[in-house]
């Protein structure tokens, strides 16, 4: 049984006795039971081996035993918890403590006295349950159980230690309850003395209320306190004080029904009521389950009796079912009658200091009266009175409005009122409490707003939506004429009492007097407003000649008696028969524009022009005027209006209109105030419209000078648009302007320069816009100016512009021909992203100055054109120039073979066309030379003949140099440059080494030779040429167009009229001549004079095989003058490689020839590579020397083998 073995050979009885010795000096330490039973299992355990320990206590109150301790190595969820009552009965220990005597059970499941309880205690594997009971001092307190997993477990030496611990164990608890007996009753005495001292030092009741709390809450578990009294008047019980409330808990001065509710039961049979748990069927009231929902599970209430009058009861309340004590209940009934008492004494207390307010309420009413004549500010002040006697929550005086027949809220104390909205606001008047009060002459108390006796919308409103529930409304009565009512409100029921309607109804004369006061005082106020009105806008009138400050003087005089929140004048165009915003003066941001035009149908304007009267709109609706500008001021919150005709000499100059953000704003008075100052508005309209007029007219004749000046001083017609806008927008405001011009190729008008001030995708320089149903074609073809007022895609299917859905588009334009001294150049135009932004007069001013545009276009084109002849004659110039300085004489070609003569026979034929030419041949072979030739016998050869290498060219420059490019096409191009295909115009181009054309360009060259037309590199314009091109090359197209390296189209486009160049090795006979001619040239450009050629050099020149042809034998020629000294040249026959044998002075053959024109060409290039140390290209490279491109001898070499 101990939990260890007999340490130092002590014998088992010894070990026994050591650990009940530990056991008692474990839980003799506890000085509450709750410490106690918390860590008794782990004491016990120490010294006693069991699986399952429980203890518990008889409860003398209720005749059960509570469950205070209970461990084991299991969860056994169907036991009782700790805390939790059962019948005496029902359990070994019940029986134990009955009979005291232990019991012994086992196995457990053949005791049949508890065999629920025993059916448990099996299921978690206990087979004995050993219980004994717990005396102490003669004092039966309960009973202890061990319980063990196996079969007769506790034999009679460990039943016989058990017993001891058992006995040590209620030593203990009885110890504890006596210690907690005596602090209990000391508690209980200490709070009695604190009760005494805080009903002795509190007077108020909500100070004495909270004195008591405190002091039960340390001496009391409860989790909520209250005192709830007894309310005579509503026959009801009210909550006044309330200590830690629960959520969904009642509020202070929630009234409780009696019936049907502890406290009420409490109070009716005078008793105390105790319950551990609430049963709806003995509290059925609505609150209990509110109650209930905020936690509430159990609780006492005590009634407050003094003088043998119930007062109400002391409650308190637990989250914990048998949340109280009989010490509990006893110590409640103690300190109720002093509570009472102090209540009684708190009750008249507030009565007389009640009543001292009331009077002294009535006195600060009546100073307050003397002092504050406004509405506003008396109520402002009385309501700050009255919230010491009545908690509302906000007060108004509320008026009769005699020209609406409404109610107008003449002051109100509270931000945010709900449907009552703001002071000024107009009510309805049937239906509602203050119509009652007005009607009846009566006081008008409502505990709670009924629906059926008062069925205005905003009543059920104030109900539903702010939260109103009950009301107070007193007539305000003065000199037997009922002016209004004064009212509070509280959005709790009941919250009004007859002792307020009472104290309300004396406030209500004195208030009612200085509300005729001041009523009277706001008329003459009135009066003199209205007469300084007069005068002020008589000042007005007479210092503001502008329209829009004119309007902003008058708003501001008008707003100081009329408090509306916009203001605007509108101007009747007759031409239109519309309205235009002229200007307005808005307290807010809103989103009209001035310039908008707006119909006369559907708007309170057009009723002025109709009736040439004042229009009064207490309530603006889109039923009755359904324009969309109504609409739009619907929407921004305006809802009354008073519209004033502006009339002048019978002449309808527009309307003068202001606007409210709330109903009825304006009186039949202000209509009539309005309609007398019309005349001195309209007439200052008429004055400040001729002053404009004079002023916008001085403005035109200065503007026509700037843009005039500016058309002349630049001939950049960028410039010149960018200028004439800037200077335009002065008077016609504008987000775009541009001109197109007349394209008649294309038969179309081509945008050719703008200025947007908006981020606008519409305009993009270069597209075309189509004459054919387009504004501007109609423009163009009838050449008067035209007014857009908005977008017409039915008319104008073409135009891209109304088909736009951009919200940036334009949607307004004034649009104008540009013609000069008889030609239609184009149009010009300038849009906006507005519709109906333009006037007929703003028309017709652009119209006057797009003959000064015209004029300026003509000249920017001429001097673009003349620029453009300029740079072409320069480059012609420089191209010649170039030409003239290769020195080569290009007339005659040097020669008398039969091939030669063939080709010369070709080039005779092919001439007078101007067919293509395809030249094919080997480098060096006279390619250009045949090109020149067909150039000169050609109808052409009076204009230039313009070259281009291909390969020369890198290629991402090749399609600049053939088509030329804008400024800023590309990275460099700091200029525009016209290219081969403009400088040949008329003449011819040859293009060299056609093969080396990328693929990507060969369709732009292709389209260049079908449609003789191109656009130059960022630029959409379309140039026209008439070019006769010659091709050279001097590689295999066929097999290119095979390998997909050149386009067939292409291809058989230049193969029109190939010409075969035959090489020099063909052409033997021609050596001798080319020589002579070559050493003839070069010696003359050097000064030298060679007079003869020796036969053998003769003869070794004619045996080698030139695989450089012409340009190869030119360049040998060259380089022999450079090293003779003589009259006869002397060649370098050396060079020319191994395979040739230099013959002798006397002229002896060659001893050897090459075997093949490979093998000679082969030695040739590793001669000449020899004599340049391996140097290809470059300065003096072997390229050079052989008059082969670097590639075309890097190809010979890779096919030869050399490396």
């Amino acid at each position: 049984m101990s939990a260890g073995r007999a340490p130092n050979g002590l014998d088992p009885v010894s070990v026994r006795y050591q650990s009940l010795l530990a056991i008692i000096e474990s839980i003799a330490s506890h000085m509450n039971l709750t410490d106690l039973f918390e860590q008794l299992p782990d004491q016990l355990r120490v010294v006693v081996d069991f699986d399952a320990v429980a203890v518990a206590l008889y409860d003398e109150q209720n005749d059960t035993m509570r469950l205070c301790v209970f461990e084991t190595k299991k969860s056994l969820i169907e036991i009782p918890a700790i805390g939790e009552s059962g019948p005496v009965d029902a359990s070994p220990e019940g029986t134990v403590w009955r009979t005291q005597q232990a019991m012994l059970i086992s196995p457990v499941t053949d005791e049949k006295h508890f065999p629920d309880y025993m059916a448990k205690v099996a299921a978690e594997g206990i087979e004995t349950l050993y219980s004994i009971p717990l005396t102490a001092s003669g004092r039966r307190l309960g009973a202890i159980s061990f319980g063990s997993s196996r079969k007769h477990a506790y034999p009679d030496e460990d039943r016989e230690f058990l017993d001891q611990v058992a006995k040590q164990v209620a030593v203990t608890i009885d110890s504890v309850l006596n210690l907690e007996s005596a602090a209990s009753e000391r508690d209980h005495k200490q709070l009695l003395l604190e009760v005494g001292k805080a009903i002795t030092s509190s007077l108020g009741l909500g100070d004495l209320l909270r004195a008591v709390s405190s002091c039960l809450r340390q001496f009391i578990k409860h989790d909520f306190a209250s005192v709830v009294l007894c309310d005579e008047e509503s026959g009801q019980l009210r909550v006044h004080g309330l200590d830690t409330p629960v959520t969904g808990l009642f509020a202070e001065g929630t009234l409780l029904p009696i019936e049907g509710t502890p406290v009420g039961f409490a109070i009716t049979t005078r008793k105390t009521l105790w319950r551990d748990k609430i049963d709806f069927e003995e509290f059925y009231a609505p609150q209990m389950r509110i109650a209930y929902g905020g936690g509430l599970r159990s609780g006492v209430c005590v009634p407050l009796i003094s003088h043998d009058q119930v007062l109400g009861g002391l409650n308190v309340g637990s989250n914990r079912e048998a949340g109280f004590s009989a010490d509990d209940v006893k110590l409640l009934e103690e300190i109720a009658g002093p509570v009472a008492i102090a209540v009684e004494n708190a009750l008249n207390f507030q009565r007389a200091s009640h009543e001292r307010d009331r009077k002294q309420l009535l006195l600060e009413v009546s100073n307050a009266i003397v002092t504050d004549l406004t509405p506003s500010v008396l109520l402002q002040t009385v309501s700050g009175y009255l919230r010491r006697f009545f908690n509302h929550d906000f007060a108004s005086i509320i008026l009769k409005d005699e020209p609406s027949g409404k109610l107008r809220i003449h002051a109100l104390d509270a931000e945010n009122a709900g449907a009552l909205q703001g002071e000024g606001a107009l009510l309805p008047f049937a239906d509602t409490p203050v119509w009652l009060a007005i009607t009846s002459r009566q006081t008008v108390r409502r505990d709670r707003l009924d629906m059926e006796e008062f069925k205005s919308p905003l009543v059920k409103h104030s109900y539903e939506v702010d939260g109103i529930r009950s009301i107070l409304c007193v007539p305000l009565i003065s000199q037997d004429q009922v002016l209004g009512t004064l009212n509070v409100v509280a959005r709790r029921e009941a919250a009004f009492t007859t002792a307020d309607a009472e104290l309300l109804e004396q406030i209500a004369h004195p208030v009612a007097i200085a509300t005729q006061n001041s009523l009277n005082l706001v008329r003459a106020e009135l009066e003199r407003d209205r007469k300084r009105l007069l005068l002020d806008i008589n000042n007005a009138v007479v210092t503001n000649l502008d329209l829009n400050d004119l309007l902003k003087a008058i708003s501001g005089c008008l707003v100081k008696m009329f408090h509306h929140d916009a203001a605007s004048l509108s101007l009747y165009e007759p031409k239109l028969h519309q309205f235009r915003m002229h200007t307005f003066d808005f307290n807010y941001q809103s989103t009209l524009q001035t310039g908008t035009l707006f119909p006369v149908e559907g708007t309170p304007a057009g009723r002025v022009l109709e009736t040439r009267q004042t229009v009064r709109l207490p309530l603006v609706t889109s039923e009755e005027f359904p324009a969309d500008i109504v609409r739009h001021a619907l929407a921004e919150g305006l809802l009354s209006a008073c519209s004033i005709p502006l009339i002048v000499h019978d002449e309808f100059l527009g309307v003068l209109e202001i606007a409210s953000r709330r109903e009825n704003a304006f009186t039949e008075y202000d209509a009539g105030l309005l309609k007398h100052i019309a005349r001195q508005i309209a007439i200052a309209t008429q004055n400040s419209l001729n002053f404009e007029r004079a002023k916008r007219e001085r403005e035109r004749v200065r503007l026509l000078l700037e843009i005039n000046n500016a058309l002349v001083s630049s001939l950049d017609l960028n410039q010149v648009v960018k200028t004439v806008s800037a200077t335009l927008r002065e008077i016609m405001p504008h987000d775009a302007a541009g001109i197109a011009l007349y394209d008649p190729e294309q038969h179309v008008l081509r945008e050719y320069t703008n200025v947007t001030y908006k981020d606008m995708n519409a305009f993009h320089e270069g597209d075309i816009i189509p004459i054919d149903g387009t504004p501007a074609g109609d423009v163009f073809l009838s050449g008067e100016p035209m007014l857009i007022r908005r977008p017409n895609l039915e008319k104008y299917p073409q135009d891209r512009f109304s088909q736009l859905p951009l919200e940036d588009s334009p949607k307004s334009a004034c649009l104008a021909l540009l013609q000069s001294h008889g030609r239609k150049l184009g149009i010009a135009g300038v849009s906006s992203t507005q519709e109906e932004r333009f006037t007929e007069e703003d028309v017709e001013f652009f119209n006057q100055i797009s003959g000064q545009i015209a004029l300026a276009v003509e000249n920017s084109l001429q001097y673009r054109e003349i620029e453009e002849l300029k740079n072409k004659l320069t480059s012609e110039k420089l191209y010649l120039e170039e030409e003239i300085r290769t020195e080569h004489n290009f007339s005659e070609i040097v020669g008398q073979s039969a091939a030669l003569k063939k080709i010369l026979q070709q080039v005779a034929t092919v001439a007078p066309t101007d067919s293509a030419v395809l030249l094919c041949g080997e480098t060096g072979t006279g390619k250009e030379l045949i090109a020149r030739a067909i150039h000169d016998l050609s109808s052409r050869k009076e204009r230039t003949l313009v070259k281009l290498n291909c390969a020369a060219i890198p290629t991402g420059l090749l399609e600049s140099e053939l088509f030329g490019h804008e400024k800023g096409a590309f990275t460099g191009a700091i200029a525009s440059r016209i290219g081969r295909f403009e400088l040949a115009h008329k003449g011819t181009l040859l293009l060299d080494e056609i093969g080396e054309i990328p693929l990507e360009l060969q369709p732009k060259l292709l389209r260049v030779l079908q449609e003789q037309e191109f656009e130059r590199l960022g630029s959409s314009r379309t140039v026209k040429t008439d070019v006769r091109l010659i091709a050279a090359t001097n590689v295999d197209l066929p097999q290119m167009v095979a390998d997909k390296k050149f386009r067939s189209d292409l291809y058989y486009r230049l193969n029109v009229f190939p010409i075969m160049i035959p090489p020099l090795r063909e052409r033997i006979d021609d050596i001798p001549l080319l020589v002579g001619y070559f050493t003839q040239k070069h010696s003359l450009r050097m000064n030298k004079k060679i007079q003869t050629v020796g036969k053998g050099t003769i003869d070794a020149l004619c045996e080698y095989s030139w695989p450089g042809n012409v340009r190869e034998l030119e360049n040998f020629i060259e380089r022999a003058v450079i090293l003779t000294s003589g009259p006869e040249l002397q060649a370098p026959l050396a060079e020319l490689g191994a395979s040739i044998s230099v013959v002798a002075a006397n002229g002896d053959e060659p001893s050897s020839r090459p075997v093949t024109l490979e093998d000679a060409e082969r030695v040739h290039i590793e001669a000449t590579l020899k004599q340049t140390k391996g140097v290809i290209g470059g300065k003096g490279g072997a390229a050079e020397i052989l008059g082969l491109p670097i590639s075309t001898l890097r190809n010979r070499m890779k096919k030869l083998g050399l490396k």
